[in-house]
């Protein structure tokens, strides 16, 4: 309770057994307020003396063992028979655990909906693939069938017919596979296990053996951790960054893989939520072609190319399941690059 200028005159045992502070300590109040919570506190207190209206604020208080938690504050006015304020009174209720759950809700309704948006981009990619990137080998194995039809007596050029049906079915297999394999991952994001990224390497380099042999590649590196994750996937992430090295190159490929650790605040390039959070940051660098740094994020779009078809092979789906692999695993990619100078992808995992 206060006087009608809000001097304070009691406070209950609860009160005093919470925050330390006896009715005659003016002051003290300030100091079991939040820092966050101050300004909101003291201008809704003084509204409520000016006007007469009732009190009412949420603030974090902070016990005398030193623990800030939420409470709900209410004061009402006590007028005389002239309807003149004489004093206040109210009461602070603990709505910690109520405001933590809602909070948590409202931050799980927020990546709902985040989510919701993104599934929405991605459907209209998919439509788009089903529209056009699918419908094109189709449509041209229509008509090289037609052609050879119409010149079927002549071998040579029905020969060559049958060579381009085949690319183009071997082109409708690979975008067929990369959806297959894009759509999959939201189905395999929860199987966690440890995971010896040296040996994912090694089976990597086994399956790009005779690619690596033919190209004249290499793959260096240092020894990499072992981390929490899902193996299948992380195989993914190595094998398309891996291959993307490999496609886009002019000379002979060289590949280099680095590991570290970093903690939240480390991490200028995004906003890790957590500063105090220890990240794995794995560091894929090559010497290939590059693109503008402008790209950098355009190239991890769904279905996204920066070059044609005819000039790199590939379904422009690769980028976007490395993409979102580190998403699932709650992490970021960044990358980096200048035409002619190669590229470098910064990729930062939960520890």
């Amino acid at each position: 309770m206060t006087d009608a200028k809000g001097a304070q005159l009691f406070a209950s045992r609860r009160w005093i057994e919470y925050t330390g502070i006896m009715p005659t300590d003016e002051s003290s109040w300030r100091e079991i307020v939040h820092e966050s919570d101050i300004q909101n506190i003291a201008r809704s207190w003084s509204n409520s003396l000016q006007s007469g209206e009732t009190y009412k604020v949420e603030v974090r208080l902070k016990s005398k063992e030193g623990e800030y938690r939420w409470h709900y504050g209410q004061g009402e006015p006590i007028r005389n028979e002239e309807g003149d304020i004489i004093n206040w009174i109210g009461a602070f209720t603990d709505i910690n655990d109520q405001r933590i759950f809602t909070d948590q809700l409202e931050k799980k309704v927020q990546q709902r909906t985040e989510d919701l948006v993104k599934a929405n981009r991605e459907l209209e990619s998919f439509n788009y693939i089903a529209s056009h990137d699918l419908q094109e080998p189709l449509r041209k194995i229509q008509t090289f069938i037609h052609l050879i039809e119409k010149n079927r007596f002549d071998i040579e050029i029905s020969q060559r017919y049958y060579q381009k049906i085949y690319a183009s079915a071997q082109r409708m297999s690979e975008l067929i596979h990369s959806v297959l394999t894009y759509s999959r991952l939201a189905k395999t994001g929860e199987e966690y296990a440890e995971t010896d990224l040296n040996k994912i390497l090694n089976d990597i380099r086994i399956d790009f053996e005779l690619l690596l042999t033919e190209k004249d590649a290499t793959i260096t590196c240092g020894r990499l951790p072992v981390i929490r994750a899902n193996g299948f996937q992380i195989n993914q992430l190595f094998s398309n960054l891996i291959s993307n090295s490999l496609k886009f190159s002019k000379e002979k490929p060289h590949i280099h893989i680095d590991a570290e650790m970093n903690l939240g605040s480390d991490i200028t390039a995004v906003n890790a939520a957590d500063p105090m959070q220890p990240f794995v940051r794995l560091i894929f660098s090559d010497n290939g072609i590059g693109f503008e740094q402008e790209f950098s994020e355009k190239i991890f779009s769904l279905f996204q190319r920066l070059h044609g078809k005819h000039e790199y092979s590939g379904t422009g789906i690769g980028l976007s399941i490395v993409k979102k692999i580190v998403e699932q695993h709650h992490g970021f990619i960044v990358a980096e690059s200048q035409p002619g100078e190669g590229a470098t992808f910064n990729i930062w995992i939960p520890a």
